[in-house]
């Protein structure tokens, strides 16, 4: 998608990106075939060359003296009628030109002479041929030369400075940075006011990780428009990657001032939750919200931020918007429950969602609110933990009558047995829910949790046998049994210690949350310390 924007923008840039500049243009000069024709000759090279060509804008005019230098030093004879593309070429390599013109001028009536010639890319190596016919007379010299000469080149300059940034185009969708890069810096060699070749150098770097070479770019492109969108965009991101998230908040915030995109205020607001800034956070999706309400991703962020410092109030709102757009998702749930506790507003929340119930038996969003609720109440009041947990289960149940193939509430049911040590129907429900989505990195967790507690109850069996055998208080039969039941226990200790790995495994699989992946990290160091505390000895 990213490519296809590009190309689109490109599109768009190719008919002005070389509407300004200057270009160097070498006019070689111009021969007279015959004795009437030197007049025009005299006439272009002593006024008429210098002032057309010498007061245009596009064009850094180079002839004459320049031009007779090099014809020396690269001993090329001055004979433009034989004049070879080629010998062309070199002395505009000489002079370090972009084109390079020349010609003749011959005698076609007793009032008209034909100027014809030769203009050459020395880019592109492109040849293109002009002629147009001028009298003596000065006004209409000039304005033919005008009309026939130099506007003709300007299309050739444009045309062939399309096709450079075609060619370049070309090569950086290809991915050939290296070779796309000199293109665009021979652009701004032409035109060091091209925003866009400073755009895509910009890109370039950036691609390439070089993010401070993509600031310098980008900053350069903003000197000549300092409101690019594009470029203050790609800016910001630049200074992110750099770690001066200051600077990448500055040039969001020049973006937000003339747009407002409720996208812009969202990455404002991730920057200052990145910069430890979460009242300034807020502020940004409080205007994402007011360009539009209904924004998801402002809603979600605003609830995780007010959140994690404390501003439950602020949180309630937005985790609210998030449990309606995502009923099943216990995980906003809870923390809308525990908001509610954490204001004191608790028990009014489970009123209301049983009042809901009372209505309509069948919302499954009140059931799940009520159970995650339920949850809160049991993780923060342990010696009431099981009557909390079961009046969770029982929500919890009730929302699977109303949706029975939703993994997500077998899960949430998984957890709650879990929590009740029930692990015959924990496992069953994590098992139901991993068989219909098996990308939940919770079933496997569950799983995995069920089999180190197993291992767990098993290693303290075997601890407390082997403080028996070790005691000398046992004898012959009654000894031997107790050790072969010891050491039948460690092994059983450390296969669920095993499984446990291995489904700990599993479900770091299964999850792009970092946040995750360290807490299922730490829990496979611990369960690690168990395998190695049950391996097999030398004597078993």
């Amino acid at each position: 998608m990213k490519r296809i924007i590009l190309a689109v923008i490109a599109l768009l840039m190719i008919g002005s990106i070389f509407a300004a500049g200057t270009e160097k243009l070498v006019i070689i000069g111009f021969d007279a075939m015959d004795r009437e024709s030197r007049y025009i000759k005299t006439m272009l090279d002593k006024r008429d060359i210098n002032n057309i060509f010498g007061e245009d804008d596009h064009f850094e005019l180079i002839f004459g003296k320049p031009v007779n230098n090099a014809l020396k030093q690269l001993n090329i004879e001055s004979n433009m009628d034989e004049l070879s593309s080629e010998n062309a070429n070199l002395i505009g390599e000489s002079l370090d030109a972009s084109i390079v013109v020349w010609g003749t001028i011959i005698k076609v009536s007793d009032t008209m002479f034909r100027i014809s010639g030769s203009m050459r890319s020395q880019r592109s190596g492109n040849l293109s041929r002009f002629s147009f016919e001028v009298s003596r007379d000065k006004n209409q010299r000039e304005e033919a030369i005008n009309q026939n000469l130099l506007n003709t080149l300007k299309e050739f300059s444009t045309g062939e400075s399309s096709k450079l940034f075609n060619i370049a185009l070309q090569q950086f969708n290809n991915k050939q940075y290296e070779t796309a890069e000199e293109q665009f810096l021979r652009i701004i060699e032409i035109d060091s006011n091209n925003i866009d070749a400073y755009y895509y150098l910009g890109y370039i770097k950036f691609e390439q990780g070089s993010f401070a070479e993509a600031s310098d770019y980008y900053n350069n492109g903003l000197q000549i428009d300092p409101n690019s969108e594009k470029l203050l965009l790609y800016l910001s991101e630049s200074y992110k990657r750099q770690g001066k998230l200051d600077d990448a908040i500055e040039a969001l915030e020049k973006v937000a001032q003339n747009n407002n995109d409720p996208r812009i205020f969202l990455n404002i607001a991730r920057l200052y939750k990145d910069r430890g800034l979460p009242t300034e956070a807020m502020n940004a999706l409080d205007q994402a919200l007011e360009n539009d309400a209904e924004y998801d991703q402002a809603h979600e962020l605003y609830a995780e931020i007010a959140y994690d410092n404390n501003f439950y109030e602020k949180a309630i709102t937005h985790l609210i918007f998030m449990t309606d757009l995502k009923p099943d998702d216990e995980e906003f749930a809870r923390k809308l429950a525990l908001s509610y506790q954490k204001t004191n507003q608790l028990d009014k929340a489970i009123q209301r969602y049983q009042e809901i119930i009372a209505q309509d038996n069948n919302n499954l969003k009140a059931y799940m609110n009520l159970a995650s609720a339920y949850r809160a109440i049991a993780q923060e009041s342990s010696n009431e933990a099981k009557k909390y947990n079961q009046l969770a289960l029982n929500a919890f149940l009730e929302a699977k009558r109303i949706d029975q193939e939703n993994p997500r509430i077998e899960i949430s049911i998984s957890d709650v047995y879990l929590a009740l040590n029930d692990y015959v129907n924990a496992e069953k429900y994590a098992k139901a829910a991993d068989k219909k989505q098996d990308n939940l990195y919770e079933a496997s967790q569950i799983l995995g949790t069920i089999a180190q507690r197993k291992g767990i109850e098993k290693y303290n069996q075997y601890v407390e046998l082997q403080t028996q055998t070790d005691s000398g208080k046992l004898y012959g039969d009654e000894l031997d049994s107790t050790i072969s039941k010891r050491d039948k226990t460690k092994i059983d200790a450390h296969t669920f210690f095993t499984q446990a790995d291995e489904l700990f495994k599993q479900s770091l699989q299964k999850t792009d949350s970092d946040k995750i992946k360290n807490e299922i990290q730490k829990r496979i160091q611990t369960n690690q310390q168990y395998i190695d505390q049950t391996k097999p000895d030398f004597f078993n």
